[in-house]
């Protein structure tokens, strides 16, 4: 019984991750500064971006 509970109440949520998926940076040798964590939702992070050198 508890099965076919859980399996109905399953079918019937949205779907929640439990997971977050991997951001991919590219980084060159002419730039620095760029966050390459989920740091970039959080602040202003093209302030820091800049010229390497």
């Amino acid at each position: 019984m508890t099965a076919k509970l859980q399996e109905s109440v399953a079918t019937r949520l949205p779907w929640i991750p439990l997971a977050d998926l991997d951001n991919v940076m590219f980084l060159g040798k002419r730039i620095t500064g760029a966050p390459t964590s989920i740091s970039y939702l959080y602040y202003p992070w093209a302030a820091d971006i800049g010229a390497a050198g």
